[in-house]
């Protein structure tokens, strides 16, 4: 599913998490999600280390700060685990 993968957990302590790459399928994020980050995640990705729930696109909103960082605001609450496969 097109989204964002990131840690549940961190919903309940900042409003928005810091946009910090990309999950393809066949190229995977090679880093970890950290409190407060999420990664844009493709169909068929593997969900990188760290996460343990995504996001569809259509339930987040972009924003961009004047320094030209992206963050992600979800638009309603989401489950730990929700849109992950085992």
């Amino acid at each position: 599913m097109d989204g964002f993968a990131f840690r549940a957990e961190d919903l309940h302590q900042f409003e928005s998490l810091s946009l910090i790459g990309t999950a393809f399928a066949g190229a995977p994020f090679s880093g970890t999600v950290n409190a407060g980050e999420c990664v844009r995640i493709m169909t068929g990705a593997v969900v990188p280390d760290g996460a343990d729930s995504v996001e569809m696109l259509e339930n987040t909103e972009l924003k961009t700060t004047p320094s030209d960082q992206t963050s992600i605001v979800f638009k309603q609450p989401v489950n730990p685990g929700q849109f992950v496969r085992q």
